[in-house]
């Protein structure tokens, strides 16, 4: 029974994990199209 337990908090880790960081890409998406439209000024 602890093994289950021990899988399913390491998979909630996980995807927490992979929300996180599709977050920070789309951030860093929009940032990078901010600065290409302040390069075209």
């Amino acid at each position: 029974m602890e093994i289950l337990l021990l899988i399913g908090v390491v998979l909630g880790i996980l995807l927490l994990a992979s929300l996180i960081f599709r977050k920070r890409t789309s951030l860093d998406e929009i940032e990078k199209e901010i600065q290409g439209l302040r390069e075209k000024r």
